[in-house]
């Protein structure tokens, strides 16, 4: 299966760089996606911010979580 075959980008990014730094990624994403939302003024620029937002708070519950992931490269 597909998913059984592919690493997350979280995964990747954490692997790349460290645990805090993915985790600080995901803040930026999740903090810039909710002032995007916020100073919306058209659907287009609420569904980018909601992207940005949904990309960051994937990050940060990656990041808190404590899996154990034995996912085959």
């Amino acid at each position: 299966m597909y998913f059984e075959n592919h690493r997350s980008t979280d995964i990747q990014l954490s692997d790349m760089t460290s645990r805090p730094s993915a985790l600080a990624i995901g803040l930026f994403f999740f903090t810039v996606g909710y002032i995007v939302v916020a100073a919306s003024q058209s659907v287009e620029d609420l569904a980018g911010g909601q992207v940005l937002y949904t990309v960051g708070n994937t990050g940060l519950n990656f990041g808190k979580s404590n899996h154990n992931l034995s996912i085959p490269c």
